[in-house]
């Protein structure tokens, strides 16, 4: 079998173990509980059961239940749920009165990393003023070996395929071309072997301390063999499968390099590529992306194509500094100019291959795996993603410089000396001066990229960022503000997620001093994605201006208002209102006007769209300055040509399955939602306008006694009836634009815009009759 044949067999093999592996999540981050954490129970459970946001090992993952002097309540028998992988059920002894702390540790089947965290589980008591909460898992006390580990595993692998790479597609291209190769390959065998053997010993070596950090974090507390939870880590978790994978493609690579001296090396090398890509795509199985519920293929994709791209550029960068300097020994100097001048081309073209398909790459994992400008400053995932960046940066300016500056004058160092007759051409002391600026540029480069590797391994060892700021948002209390009658507003929701939550309110007035005269204060809690009604809620006073109700008012994920009403004597009504996207685990107040939608994770439709559309066009641009540079029918311009396709094909793909994200179509007019919250400002524009339209007819207060009331017939409607009916906004909406056939009320929808008919309905919707 060829070499070639012997390479595509090979990477076939671990495209297939790809292939087989189900699509799952990220971290085993818990999701929600029932009965729900934090909860207030009047009778206590006989179970619970638990939701993490991946499928966790059986074998590796509890849940304890503990009272307030830590002993077990729960009846030991924890496992994970037959019909859900991604949930766990323990049941418990008789409960009885008091604070409960449940307290879980999840081993994740897609990563391999270990989660733990508690809640509180309040049964016919109050919770205590601070409670146990789950926190985000990202500053484990194994995430430094963890990150270590993975520093190096990264760092060995990328110089075992770039080293191999550099020598193929760059190093001995070059000294054919220009009739070197007989000096330059044979000087530079010692180096680049041993360069290839150091590193191979590293990869070994991270691979097996992946292992032992594994079982020493798997086997925590249990009492359990080192041998017995070996054997059950390796061969009957999914993180195991993946592990022995790596190892034996990391031996299959000790076999390779055996064979390179006895053998054809070009043939080798390129077995020996394929291999090394196994390598990387064993990482790009255990990461992130790989866990993802939509798109895992894609995102594993994207993984192994920016771990393949680092592969390229760090590889080659360590081929200069450590392997070159041999090769241009047994030169003369104005060869190793001359040789310099044609290598650094070359090289800089793969060198740009990799940045734009790192960019294009790097891109999409934050998109996914980011999502906000929040996540990405408070998590140590974004830090970490922050700190690469930064790195990057000088990095790029370094290799830019080399490209730009260093490259054109050596060449023209090179031309100016020029070769006269048959003798050789004397030694240029500026192509020797520019020689050596390359030479610590390049080393900068490599010092700057192994501390980029250093902090991938701190970020890819981290929480996903979306994930931890979720977490992060779901234990900080949502505070949200407004003004009415001069009123200043402020309603803080802890915990800010659905079920059972304390809803504070602060009031103050125009100077800043506390309203504790309030007669009433009303929150009126409407789900927006659905018409289902309105619960209100009374906050009672506590003193210093604030006012507190408690309860289930949010009781399931959506879109969610919370009007606030606050009646003072002798005063009119001050409204406000506030719109919520709920999740399980958090809240977040949303903008108001059209195309307010769920809270999403994702960039907006446009922003999508854009993205992707990025993706495709810098493939594409990356392939036509390959197909111009280095030209497509050669292998390094081949390997180039394929990587920039890949690129493209992910953004077309990427276009095609962009969706608005919450901007839901509603099969009938009567689910339109006002997407204009009934604040102070929207209330006074339909004063106005009902004033001005409705008055005459309605009434000043809505009850269908207008001046012009008696004309008409039927009579005008008492909103005191209507409102109080539940009519949806949608149908208000139909009745404002359209009229209502068979009676006196005209159609507005060409007097007045959309924006006004939707605060005109705000303002009618007053005129509904309150509860106390």
């Amino acid at each position: 079998m060829s070499g070639a044949r012997t390479s595509v067999a090979l990477m076939l093999a671990v495209l297939f173990l790809a292939s087989s592996v189900s699509v799952v999540w990220a971290h085993a981050n818990f999701v929600r509980s029932d009965p729900p954490s934090d909860a207030v129970l009047e009778t206590a459970p006989d179970r619970l059961q638990l939701w993490f946001s991946e499928p966790v090992e059986p074998g590796f993952s509890e849940v304890q239940v503990l009272d307030a002097s830590r002993r077990r309540v729960d009846r030991g028998d924890s496992h994970v749920a037959p019909d859900d992988a991604a949930s766990m059920v323990v049941s418990v002894a008789p409960l009885e009165r008091g604070t409960y702390t449940v307290a879980w540790s999840v081993l994740s089947t897609v990563d391999g990393h270990v989660t733990r965290g508690v809640y509180s589980l309040n049964v016919g008591v109050e919770p205590p003023a601070q409670t146990a909460a789950s926190l985000p898992p990202e500053a484990s006390a194994e995430l430094p070996y963890e990150a270590g580990i993975r520093w190096l595993g990264y760092l060995s692998a990328a110089a075992l395929v770039g080293t191999l790479l550099f020598r193929l597609l760059v190093l001995d291209p070059t000294a054919r071309r220009l009739g070197l190769a007989g000096a330059v390959l044979p000087a530079v065998e010692r180096r680049w072997r041993r360069l290839l053997w150091t590193a191979f010993g590293a990869l070994g070596g991270a691979t097996v301390a992946a292992l032992a950090l594994q079982v020493v974090v798997t086997r925590g507390s249990q009492e359990l063999t080192v041998g017995a939870v070996l054997g059950e880590l390796v061969f009957s978790t999914r993180w195991g499968v993946v592990w022995l994978a790596r190892l034996g493609l990391v031996l299959a690579f000790g076999g390779v390099l055996f064979w390179l001296p006895r053998h054809d090396q070009r043939r080798a090398a390129r077995i020996g590529v394929a291999v090394g890509g196994g390598v990387l795509l064993t990482y790009s199985l255990n990461s992130h992306g790989a866990a993802l519920s939509e798109l895992a293929a894609v995102a594993v994709a994207a993984d192994w194509l920016h771990l393949a791209a680092v592969s390229l550029w760090v590889g080659g960068l360590f081929s200069l500094v450590l392997v070159l300097p041999g090769a241009l020994r047994p030169l003369a100097p104005t060869d190793r100019s001359r040789f310099l001048a044609h290598l650094i081309p070359r090289f800089s073209a793969l060198a740009i291959a990799s940045v734009g398909t790192l960019l294009a790459t790097g891109v999409y994992q934050a998109w996914v795996h980011v999502g906000s400008f929040g996540a990405l400053l408070e998590t140590l995932y974004g830090k970490s993603l922050l700190t690469k960046l930064g790195l990057a940066a000088p990095l790029l300016l370094l290799g830019a410089g080399n490209l730009l500056i260093i490259r054109p004058r050596l060449a023209a160092a090179v031309a100016s000396v020029g070769y006269r007759s048959q003798e050789p051409p004397a030694p240029s002391a500026r192509g020797a001066r520019l020689s050596g600026t390359f030479w610590r540029l390049v080393s900068a480069e490599a010092i700057l990229a192994t501390l980029v590797l250093l902090a991938t391994g701190v970020l890819t060892s981290s929480s996903p960022a979306r994930q931890t700021f979720e977490q992060i948002q779901a234990t900080r209390p949502l505070v949200m503000n407004a003004q009415a009658r001069n009123l200043n507003l402020a309603l803080t929701v802890s915990p800010p997620r659905a079920g059972p939550s304390t809803y504070t309110v602060l009031i103050r007035d125009g100077a800043g001093r506390p309203v504790d005269d309030a007669e009433r204060v009303d929150l009126r809690f409407s789900y927006l994605d659905e018409a289902l009604g309105t619960s209100i809620a009374t906050a009672e006073p506590q003193g210093d201006g604030r006012y507190v109700a408690r309860g289930s008012f949010i009781g399931f994920d959506g879109r969610w208002q919370v009007e606030l009403l606050v009646r003072q004597p002798g005063q009119d009504d001050a409204r406000a209102a506030f719109r919520l996207g709920v999740t399980a685990t958090s809240a977040a107040e949303e903008p108001a006007g059209p195309g307010a939608g769920p809270i999403s994770q994702l960039p907006s439709l446009n922003v999508q769209l854009l993205l992707a559309a990025g993706l495709a066009l810098l493939g594409a641009a990356l392939f036509v300055y390959v197909a111009r540079t280095v030209g497509v029918r050669s292998l390094e311009g081949g390997v180039l040509a394929l990587a920039s396709v890949a690129v493209v094909g992910l953004g077309i793909f990427l276009v095609a399955r962009v969706q608005p994200v919450g901007a839901v179509v509603p099969d009938d007019i009567r689910a339109l939602q006002n997407p204009y919250p009934p604040t102070e400002e929207s209330l006074a524009i339909g004063q106005d306008i009902y004033r001005a339209q409705c008055q005459t007819c309605h009434g000043v207060n809505g009850r269908g006694d207008g001046p012009l009331a008696s004309t008409l017939n039927p009579r005008p409607a008492d909103f005191r009836v209507h409102m109080a009916a539940g009519h949806t906004d949608g149908e208000l909406f139909s009745w404002l634009s359209n009229g209502v056939e068979g009676t006196g009320m005209p159609a507005f929808r060409d007097q007045l815009s959309e924006e006004e008919r939707w605060h005109a309905i705000n303002f009618i919707k007053t005129f509904a009759p309150s509860d106390g």
